[in-house]
């Protein structure tokens, strides 16, 4: 992990936001983006003001963390690897990144198994208002989808070839659809 020093000024969540306009601006296929721009603008409308500010690690998901077992056999957390997009930011972002992870309705396919713990249920470990998440797991949504999108492009056009985006490319828009229920309240 980076010295805090050198994670830079908090990213203050609309900004974190607007980061994705020109990623999602060069998406492969804009069809699978179609209803993002109305997903950003509900979150800009919506963007907490008072979030608690703190170090983020920006891909807090399954892969980047590693477990071992304790003496009794109890897997436990030993180590979160992949910290090259550490920010000072919006704490609850690290929590939202991997509840999408883990939240088979958000997928076309689900690339995770269903034995991971739901988004209800991180969410309960950690402590928090679910309510107060829903932002931020809307954001993640929203990021990435335009990720896939991105992806989706230079794969297409030769230039970082991922034959696993063409097999995510149909969860871009369920990742953008499950994003605005969550925010709106519809979904847990």
């Amino acid at each position: 992990m980076p010295p805090p020093e050198l994670l830079g000024d908090p990213v203050p969540p609309d900004q974190a936001v607007l980061r994705w306009e020109r990623f999602r601006e060069r998406a492969a296929d804009p069809a699978l983006l179609a209803r993002a721009p109305e997903l950003r603008d509900a979150l800009l409308a919506r963007a907490p003001a008072d979030a608690r500010v703190g170090i983020v690690h920006g891909d807090f998901q399954w892969g980047n963390l590693l477990a071992a077992r304790d003496d009794g056999g109890t897997p436990r957390l030993a180590a979160i690897l992949d910290w090259e997009l550490a920010r000072a930011g919006t704490v609850l972002d690290d929590l939202g990144w991997l509840c999408v992870f883990s939240d088979p309705e958000g997928w076309a396919e689900s690339p995770y198994s269903s034995s991971l713990p739901r988004p209800e249920q991180l969410i309960a470990w950690y402590g928090a208002d679910p309510a107060e998440v829903a932002w931020h797991r809307a954001l993640g949504g929203y990021a990435f989808a335009v990720i896939i999108g991105l992806n989706l492009m230079l794969h297409r056009r030769g230039k970082r070839p991922d034959p696993h985006y063409e097999h995510l490319a149909p969860s871009a828009a369920t990742l953008v659809d499950r994003a605005l229920g969550v925010l709106a309240g519809d979904q847990i």
